[in-house]
């Protein structure tokens, strides 16, 4: 039966008093008011310490909360905020423990929570490098022959013999004429190099290679994009 917020609390006396009952099944006595065994156990701990002042609920305050600390570290952790604007809770916190070195200082999370509330907090900005986002490209479109070759690894599996099958495919885009299908025991720089190397002498050189952003064709840790091989 589920506890209607009306007679909570006469419900949780009554389910202490049968929780004493000689013989009683805690864990079905649970079940029958709706609650979880914890819940039982908690409520039964509460009234042998507190009696029926403890079946009632509690306020639920955060240890840490702004409204807790005193108002003068309040007013100087906005003070440090705006001589120092750009400034987060990590930084603001060493110079006030540096300042005030007797008094004791908030954790870092009541110092965001204060910025927060204050209006002062400010939003983290994603950091970006050099090269961030990019990377050559040539969306140009075929028109002919050797104008542009694609390149992929098509993605490695196992053989019924247990050999590891990761095929290389290169294909001419306007022919779409398969160039090559090779499995290759590496997919590393050396391997794939040497097959383009094959490919050169047989077909020539194409205008443009276009691949995925996979290695070992390109690497978004690298300047542009670029790897030994595109190199």
């Amino acid at each position: 039966m589920p506890w209607k917020e009306f007679n909570l609390v006469d419900l949780r006396f009554q389910f202490v008093l049968d929780s004493f009952q000689i013989g009683v099944n805690f864990t079905e006595l649970c079940a029958q008011y709706g609650i979880s065994t914890k819940c039982g156990y908690k409520w039964k701990e509460r009234f042998i310490k507190e009696g029926k002042e403890g079946l009632f609920d509690k306020k639920k305050t955060p240890k840490n909360s702004p409204a807790k600390i005193a108002e003068e570290t309040i007013l100087e952790i906005i003070k440090i905020k705006n001589h120092r604007k750009f400034w987060g809770a990590k930084k603001i916190l060493d110079t006030y423990k540096k300042t005030f070195p007797n008094r004791k200082a908030p954790n870092r999370s009541t110092i965001e929570r204060i910025l927060k509330k204050a209006g002062l907090q400010d939003t983290k900005r994603k950091r970006r490098t050099a090269n961030s986002g990019q990377r050559i490209s040539m969306p140009e479109k075929a028109t002919r022959p050797n104008h542009v070759w694609t390149v992929d690894f098509k993605g490695w599996w196992y053989t019924p013999d247990r050999e590891k099958v990761n095929p290389l495919t290169v294909r001419d885009d306007i022919s779409k004429y398969i160039l090559s299908i090779k499995t290759l025991k590496k997919g590393d720089i050396a391997s794939v190099k040497a097959e383009f190397i094959s490919l050169f002498s047989i077909h020539g050189l194409p205008d443009v290679i276009r691949s995925d952003n996979g290695p070992p064709f390109s690497s978004m840790q690298s300047l542009w994009g670029l790897t030994k091989l595109s190199i």
